[in-house]
């Protein structure tokens, strides 16, 4: 008996748990962010011309479920797609102005996939994690 449960318990203790993908979704340059250093987008392709609300941050965000988008891209807070929405599960691009880049996680506290931009640019979030986001933070390095 003792033998059965050490081997059902190696067994069960050698699955390895599935691994995180990351995407580097880097679109374009020249990424501008009202109201912090990095921000996410209500909607995407954030450099075409649409009003849509953003979310500015300057450090990290272990849950998404307690912000909520609080400016509108060209001004006129409260007057754009998305405005007073909770950023989580509703982004749908994002953008870094300094050189550290920033990344959104699939779940919160940094966890599961993720999507990065690197630093002064801008991108849009893949199929994974568009309107499916959770944490997100800046990066360490220039």
């Amino acid at each position: 008996m003792t033998v059965a449960v050490a081997a059902g318990f190696t067994a069960f203790a050698a699955a390895a748990p599935a691994q995180a993908t990351g995407w580097n979704v880097t679109a374009g340059s020249q990424a501008q962010c009202k109201g912090g250093t990095y921000c996410l987008y209500y909607a995407p392709n954030v450099w075409f011309g649409s009003n849509n609300a953003v979310w500015g941050f300057n450090y990290r965000a272990p849950n998404l479920g307690q912000w909520r988008f609080a400016h509108c891209s060209q001004g006129g807070d409260g007057s754009c797609a998305g405005w007073n929405t909770y950023i989580r599960n509703n982004a749908a691009s994002m953008s870094a102005v300094d050189c550290k880049g920033v990344t959104v996680w699939v779940y919160p506290n940094y966890t599961g996939n993720f999507n990065w931009v690197s630093g002064g640019s801008w991108g849009n979030l893949n199929g994974y994690l568009r309107n499916n986001e959770a944490s997100t933070s800046r990066g360490n390095l220039c």
